[in-house]
Parts: structure tokens; sequence; C-alpha cells
């Protein structure tokens, strides 16, 4: 009993050490990006974490943004699920959050979905012993799907780090990485991940392309400049011929601390065999003043200098994760004393010489 809770809480000591520590830095996983007219958009794992970079004027080709330019949205209810928000509506100008539990189904929507920016339409595998989930998202309406995905594998896979890319000839392959002109763009990623027998080490190489304007497809590496090291967990949009990529984690940082990745980068694809990475905004939690975006106004509205001051949600898991932490230490060294007061009893008890 009393190993049990010794282990029990050194793992919530850890668990706070991450929540208390890493809940004030802005960027590691969980994080999506998004293109709408001329806006980049993230949207975190919390729900004080969504923000927004306006690209109109930027020079992608030598521009860079500070973070004084990120403009935080308003935090989203606590009832919204972020973990896999998409694009779609008419003109694609609209964000869609979707329960995890499909209307009158078993199914649980937990993977990534993909919009055919043509029709309005959304797309999200689940896995292979289930359909593929459609949702209109011009009338919204569920559609009733009779696909058959096709596996390239010969055993058991999971799709759930995978990103979806929609081809021009209507497939999706679930594969990871960005589409532009036809190239998917692969960069990132874990090798023996989830294998306990091995720490997780980079993907090598760090960054490849898939050219599936080919028959068959054909992969190529690309030289690589001004490498930024290997990330994972992180997240990527096109936006013309760049591929912009933020936070995650920097499995090339040796520091656990130091390698949650905060930082915004842009990829220079337009030549093929030569991509270039640049740093887009630095990453400064000294220097981020908090604005919230205002529908009704044509410019945000500043609300305060301290970062901490609207980030309630954070602060709230900070101070629950303490009491916790305060309660378990107190009744973790209440059982160890009860504990070590019996087993003097019970040998005082079984050797009663001992006292003399």
């Amino acid at each position: 009993m009393v190993h049990l809770l010794y282990i029990f809480f050194r793992a919530l000591i850890i668990f706070y050490c991450i929540t208390v520590i890493l809940v004030d830095c802005l960027g590691g996983s969980g994080y999506n990006a998004f293109y709408i007219e001329n806006k980049l958009y993230f949207i975190g794992p919390y729900s004080s974490d969504h923000f927004y970079i306006d690209l109109k004027g930027v020079t992608l080709e030598n521009g860079t943004i500070s973070t004084t330019q990120w403009i935080f949205l308003a935090p989203s209810p606590i009832y919204i699920i972020t973990d896999n928000p998409f694009i779609g509506g008419n003109s694609n100008k609209k964000l869609f959050f979707i329960d995890k539990r499909l209307p009158n189904e078993s199914i649980f929507l937990t993977h990534s979905w993909i919009t055919n920016k043509t029709t309005g339409i959304s797309y999200s595998f689940q896995g292979l012993d289930t359909v593929v989930v459609i949702f209109d998202t011009i009338n919204f309406a569920w559609i009733s799907s009779n696909s058959t995905p096709q596996s390239l594998f010969s055993d058991y896979f999971d799709i759930y780090s995978c990103i979806p890319i929609l081809l021009s000839n209507g497939q999706i392959l679930y594969i990871g990485g960005n589409s532009s002109d036809g190239r998917v763009i692969v960069y990132g990623g874990e090798s023996n991940y989830g294998e306990e027998s091995n720490l997780s080490t980079s993907a090598i190489p760090y960054l490849a392309v898939l050219d599936t304007s080919k028959t068959p497809f054909e992969w190529s590496t690309p030289i690589e400049e001004n490498s930024i090291g290997c990330l994972s967990g992180h997240t990527s949009v096109m936006v013309k011929n760049y591929m912009i990529t933020a936070f995650g984690k920097n499995l090339s940082e040796k520091d656990e601390l130091k390698s949650f990745a905060n930082n915004i980068y842009k990829l220079d694809t337009s030549n093929l065999s030569n991509y270039k990475w640049s740093l887009l905004s630095n990453y400064d939690d000294q220097s981020i003043p908090v604005v919230y975006s205002n529908s009704s106004q044509t410019s945000p509205t500043p609300i305060t200098t301290s970062f901490d001051s609207f980030d309630k949600t954070k602060l709230i898991t900070r101070w629950i994760v303490t009491i916790l932490v305060i309660v378990i230490a107190f009744a973790y060294f209440y059982v160890v004393t009860c504990q070590a007061h019996q087993d003097t009893e019970y040998d005082d008890q079984a050797n009663p010489y001992l006292k003399n």
C-alpha cells in the first residue's frame, strides 16, 4: 500500500510540474493552423490559446512578425471541443468544432477532418472498422457514407497522428504533411514512438516530399537549408509557396523543458529541390500584449498588457493541481505514519521481550 502511494505521489509531482511550469508557456503540441482571408489562425489545446496573425502586407520572402501582432481571440466556452477543428462553409471562411460523439450513432469522432473547398463537404476517417464520416458544412447536414477505405498496410496501423490530404482526383491520403501543387510535404515526426524498449528519436530524414502528380507516386528528399531540427506534435499550413510550421516539441533539444517549441517558422518550397527554412515570428512571453479580437469593430481592442490577467483557465488549473498536490501529500504522510505506527505495535506484540 505504501509503495503504491509512493508511486502515485511521484507521478502527481511530475504532473504538477508539467501543468504548473509548462501551462504558462504558449506552444507545445495540440495546435491546429488555418489560413483564412490573409490571416493565420492558431487554435490551441486550451480555451484561451486561440489567436491569429494578420499577414496582409507581410512579405513572406524576407518578412518577420513581432509577437505584438499575435491577436488573441476571446476564450472559447468550456463546452467547445478544440481537438480537431476544420475549415468550411461558404467561401471556406468558417471554422467548425464538432462534438466527439456522432448524433444517434456509437461512433466517436477522434481524428482529423479534411474539407473539399469546392463543395464544402468535410470528411473524417475514424478507422478501418468504420465508414468515413461526412458533413456538409454549407447546409449543416450529415451525409450517409458507404465508402470502403483501402489500407496500404498489411498489419494494424494507427492514423491518430496522420493528417488527411485531399488530392485533385478526390482521393484522401492519411499520411501526414501538406499538399501544394500535387506535392505532399512530410516534415518531422518520431521513430519508435510508443515503444517502451526504445526512446523516441527524430524521424530520418526530417523532410521528405511525395509527388502525387506522378504514377506511381514518387518520393524525394530535397535539400533542407537552415534546418530547424526535427519537430513532433507541431502544426503546419500552406500559404502560397510557404509551409508555415509552429509549436510542437523539438526532438533535437536534449533539455526536456527547452524542447517545447513556441516559435513560428516558414519553409520556402518554391525551389523543388532546395527548401529553405527561416523564422517568421519569435516567441517572447514577456513582450506579448494581450489583445482580444472584437468582431463588432474594425480593429482589435486592447485589453491589457498582462499575459496572466486573461488566462483564467490556466490559473484555475494551476490552483486546482496545487491544492490536489497538498491534499495528497498530507494523505500520503498520514498513511505512512499510521502504517509505521501499526508496524511498531505489531513488533511489540510479536516480540514482548524487546521492551526490556
